[in-house]
């Protein structure tokens, strides 16, 4: 009987040594710092880099290229083309040519040049950011201008925002439009579109 005892105090004994013994690894281990797979932010825009002529610029995963054929068609200078996928009347397009002599840059030129080009496919254009348009901007290494204007287009009433780069080589003109009524939903892949716009040729 007495050995009987003394085996089940041992038992306990080593048990409740074990589990102290766990309990101290467990407080000395540091804390995870591992964080839930769905607090990591979500990529939103696919990236351009064209090396070529020194281009880069991203576009909302909202907007999907147009194919080629049917950009030539739209206009054969158009180099780049991206429509909303839920709403064809939404898009970006870029167009990129070798820059001939400039002469003084200012953006009072290089506005009223831009507003002159637009006017000949929509007579009725207007200027919404007069005063934003009064000055250069830098686009990457390259100046230029950003306009936003709305006009009347097959009955609706379109906003576009409008920029011009001058590089060293090339110049690239870039525009984004859509409905005015619509501007809540593509307000944010602009956005994404001229603050990610660099011409460093």
């Amino acid at each position: 009987m007495k050995l009987t005892i003394s085996l089940d105090n041992r038992f306990w004994s080593v048990g409740a040594m074990l589990i102290l013994a766990t309990g101290l690894i467990i407080w000395l281990l540091p804390p995870s710092t591992d964080k839930p797979a769905d607090v990591i932010p979500k990529k939103n825009f696919n990236t351009i880099n064209d090396t070529s002529v020194g281009l880069s610029f991203n576009v909302s995963t909202d907007f999907e290229p147009i194919a080629r054929d049917e950009l030539a068609a739209m206009n054969p200078g158009f180099t780049y083309g991206f429509v909303r996928v839920d709403d064809k009347l939404a898009k970006c397009i870029v167009s990129v040519s070798k820059l001939k002599s400039p002469g003084s840059i200012t953006a009072t030129k290089l506005r009223g040049g831009l507003i002159r080009a637009i006017k000949k496919s929509h007579p009725s254009v207007k200027l919404v950011n007069q005063t934003e348009s009064d000055r250069l901007l830098k686009f990457g290494a390259s100046p230029g201008v950003l306009l936003e204007v709305s006009f009347k287009e097959n009955g609706n009433v379109k906003n576009r925002v409008e920029i011009i780069a001058l590089g060293n080589k090339n110049q690239v003109i870039a525009y984004c439009e859509g409905l005015t009524k619509d501007q809540a939903r593509y307000k944010d892949a602009f956005t994404v579109f001229f603050s990610s716009f660099r011409l460093d040729d």
